[in-house]
């Protein structure tokens, strides 16, 4: 017989176990037939295991969670927020006092024994992933049509969303292995993280790797026909794949080489690649350039034929997803406020292989792209307003402000290889692990030598529009072909920020005839006033001058404000 839950709501209410807390768990004594220790209460636990079996044309599902107890009692509640849900059971016995409200299964030990703590405890319960998503992203379950006439299918959890699907502790900083078994039909072909067994109808993905956080490892592509399967090379070890859907020309101008490159690169830096021997591109009507699914890459199927900010945005996209594997898969996130980190790391490490290994020009292109968006964010990288804003109201502020706050404001006041040397410390360990802003704040202390209290409260947390320094810039011959350059800064909210950049003067023949020259300016991680550098001398007059052409810093002169944005990628 099924128990359906909506029949045991009331207004709302959880239900609970009206045994809990009632027993004192004092043992009995077996030789005179007393029963076993009994256990009550709210159980604490840790999500370690999703076995997920979906039927992609009706969606329904059956998943069943391993929990593992960190506390005795014999009640547990979960993330859950479908509408309704079946034959729920736990522990094998199918359980008691069921309640779903305000997003949340409660469920009862039905044999009334409770668990230890220490106990690997099943959830098992079937229900219907609903057909929605969260506003105009894909966060949640669609299908849509992809400009080739294939009908693409997408399950994407994100942060704090894989209880959409089901029972899931979707916290960010929870890791878990997983199983999917997904029926189709026998056109379809399934993506999902993990190693692929397939038949012409079921695709099962096991997923046994550390560094499996729920956000972006409980998702699955699917595509009726099925993708082009075209190989990219062997990169140390590992067979990676491109997944194309006809038209899309990625397959074209996806230069695979150079890719390979910045993978070998990055298993150099901070250890071998987190996810087995496979790692699969699938080019779908997403609607983010990309997502880092673990060894399961979603790629935006407009990569291939849309202008981009960046010098490349298809290969600018490919390695800022590469670098996910590390930064966001292998070490996730502490809490939703810490995303930051996460982006400017995808972000950042992009930026250094491209300025490092690629044609000149084109990681100057992404630090452009960076200053030029951070002057039309909303919310400070860490938002501290009042009530907190949900993720997908600020998400987007991360990609400009964060790397250059984070990263490249730094390498300019204490060089690349301090900044480098921190994210080795921080992702570079070889196992699964949890970050926070604060944790990065602390690596890059160690690594610099500073305290940088000062610079990321006033930089990283703020509540309202963030406002960024304006720059006013001068020069004067001091001494008969000596000249000096003078800058000062105001910022509308008062707030000091140390920086770190420089000021190019210019004579009438520009860089070309060999008329420039940059004047660095620092005043340290505290902020104040900038100190004024000794004059340089020069055999040409400087007719004008540009601040930070390096784009270094988050300072701005007003006709800077007053150009357009680029446009937003991300």
């Amino acid at each position: 017989m099924r128990t359906r839950l909506a029949l045991v709501l009331l207004l709302g209410v959880v239900l609970l176990c009206p045994s809990c807390g009632g027993d004192d768990g004092a043992a009995g004594d077996p030789d005179a037939g007393n029963p076993p220790p009994g256990y009550s209460g709210d159980i604490q636990y840790s999500a370690t295991h999703y076995d997920v079996a979906l039927d992609l044309s009706t969606r329904k599902t059956k998943v069943d969670v391993t929990l593992h107890t960190v506390s005795d009692g014999d009640c547990v509640s979960i993330g859950m927020r479908t509408s309704g849900a079946d034959a729920v059971s736990l522990g094998g016995t199918p359980a008691a006092h069921l309640a779903l409200a305000d997003g949340k299964l409660t469920a009862c030990d039905g044999a009334g024994h409770g668990f230890a703590s220490g106990s690997d405890v099943v959830l098992s319960v079937a229900t219907e992933v609903p057909a929605t998503t969260l506003g105009m992203m894909d966060v949640g379950f669609s299908t849509q049509t992809d400009a080739a006439g294939g009908l693409f299918t997408y399950l994407v959890s994100w942060l704090n969303g894989c209880d959409r699907h089901g029972p899931c502790d979707a916290r960010p900083d929870a890791f878990a292995t997983y199983r999917f078994v997904v029926t189709h039909d026998a056109t379809t072909q399934v993506l999902c993280p993990g190693v692929l067994v397939e038949t012409p109808t079921q695709t099962t993905c096991s997923f046994d790797y550390a560094g499996g956080p729920t956000y972006s490892t409980y998702g699955l592509m699917a595509r009726s026909p099925a993708w082009t399967k075209l190989p990219l090379g062997d990169w140390n070890g590992v067979t990676a794949t491109l997944y194309d859907r006809p038209g899309s020309m990625i397959a074209t101008k996806l230069d695979s080489a150079q890719i390979g490159g910045q993978f070998t690169w990055l298993a150099d830096k901070f250890g071998g690649y987190p996810y087995g021997h496979e790692l699969r591109f699938a080019v779908a009507p997403t609607y983010w350039a990309g997502f880092e699914h673990p060894g399961n890459v979603a790629l935006g199927d407009f990569l291939g034929t849309s202008p981009s900010s960046y010098s490349d945005g298809l290969q600018h996209t490919v390695m800022h997803e590469l670098v996910h594997m590390w930064a966001g898969d292998q070490a996730t996130l502490a809490g939703t406020y810490d995303f930051v980190w996460k982006e400017a790391m995808a972000e950042y490490l992009t930026f250094v292989y491209e300025d490092t290994h690629l044609a000149p020009g084109v990681g100057q292109a992404t630090a452009t792209y960076w200053k030029g968006i951070a002057p039309r964010s909303k919310h400070f990288p860490v938002p501290e307003d009042q009530p907190r804003p949900e993720l997908a109201a600020y998400y987007g502020d991360a990609y400009g402000p964060g790397p250059m706050i984070l990263f490249r404001q730094l390498e300019a006041m204490y060089g690349r290889d301090k900044v480098l040397d921190a994210l080795v410390a921080l992702i570079g360990t070889g196992h699964a692990r949890v970050l926070s802003v604060a944790d990065v704040q602390t690596a890059l202390e160690v690594a610099t030598g500073h305290d940088l209290e000062k610079y990321f409260q006033a930089w990283m947390y703020g509540s309202g529009i963030p406002t960024y320094p304006v720059a006013t810039a001068s020069f004067e011959e001091a001494t008969p072909g000596a000249w000096r350059v003078r800058v000062a800064t105001t910022s509308a909210d008062g707030v000091e920020r140390g920086c770190a950049f420089h000021v190019r003067l210019l004579g009438a023949g520009g860089v070309a005839a060999g008329e420039s020259v940059d004047v660095p300016f620092s005043n340290g991680p505290d902020g104040g006033e900038y100190p004024t550098p000794d004059p340089v001398t020069l055999s040409w007059v400087p007719v004008s001058l540009v601040v930070d052409p390096l784009h270094e810093c988050l300072v701005y002169t007003p006709a800077m404000l007053e150009a357009p944005p680029p446009a937003r990628f991300w």
